[in-house]
């Protein structure tokens, strides 16, 4: 039997993976970052977003 995703589900999965990827990111340029750099703190403020976002992520999903 296959599997059907419904347009908002594969939306869902696709916003997810976006998100997991920019936090990959994020941390690759935070880790090259010097520690006097000043990006690193605008570099950490948007890992701490993005990590929210996808706690959201999941206790919206897990409400529906």
């Amino acid at each position: 039997m296959a599997d059907h995703y419904t347009e908002e589900e594969l939306n869902q999965m696709y916003e997810y993976q976006k998100a997991l990827k920019k936090l990959d990111e994020l941390e690759d340029e935070l880790m090259l970052c010097d520690y006097t750099d000043h990006r690193r703190y605008e570099i950490d403020r948007q890992i701490t977003q993005t990590e929210a976002w996808i706690e959201d992520f999941f206790v919206t999903q897990q409400l529906t």
